[in-house]
C-alpha cells in the first residue's frame, strides 16, 4: 500500500481492499478477515480499519451479517448467493425448501 496519496489512511486501506476483491483475494461470498486481522495486516488501530470497512459496506462491496463479520459480495452485490445469517435465517430457509417440495403443509397433525 503506497503512502504517495495525501488520503486518509482508512481510504488507502479501503481502496487496497478493494482492489483484491476486485481481483478476487477474498472472492465473492467469502468473509473478509477480522477488524482484528486486517489491523494487524495494515499495522493500523481497529478503528482504521473500520473506517476503511465502513467504506466498502458503503460501496457496496461487502455486508455485515450479524454475529459473523462481513461477507464479500464482489462488483455484482446480485450474483452473490448470501448464506443464511442467523441459525433463524438457517431454519426458515430449510422450512421454506421442506413446504415447497410438499413435505411440509399447512394442515396439523392429529395426535
Amino acid at each position: 500500500m503506497s503512502k504517495a496519496t495525501d488520503a486518509p489512511t482508512y481510504l488507502r486501506i479501503a481502496q487496497d481492499i478493494r482492489s483484491r476483491i476486485l481481483q478476487g483475494d477474498p472472492p465473492a461470498g467469502a468473509m473478509l478477515p477480522s477488524e482484528a486481522t486486517l489491523a494487524r495486516t495494515y499495522g493500523v488501530a481497529r478503528g482504521t480499519v473500520r473506517q476503511a470497512v465502513a467504506e466498502l459496506e458503503r460501496s457496496g462491496l461487502v455486508a455485515s451479517e450479524a454475529g459473523r463479520g462481513r461477507r464479500v459480495l464482489g462488483s455484482d452485490p446480485a450474483t452473490v448467493v448470501r448464506a443464511a445469517a442467523t441459525q433463524y435465517e438457517t431454519i426458515a430457509e430449510t422450512l421454506r425448501k421442506r413446504i415447497d417440495s410438499g413435505d411440509l403443509t399447512g394442515q396439523a397433525t392429529p395426535r
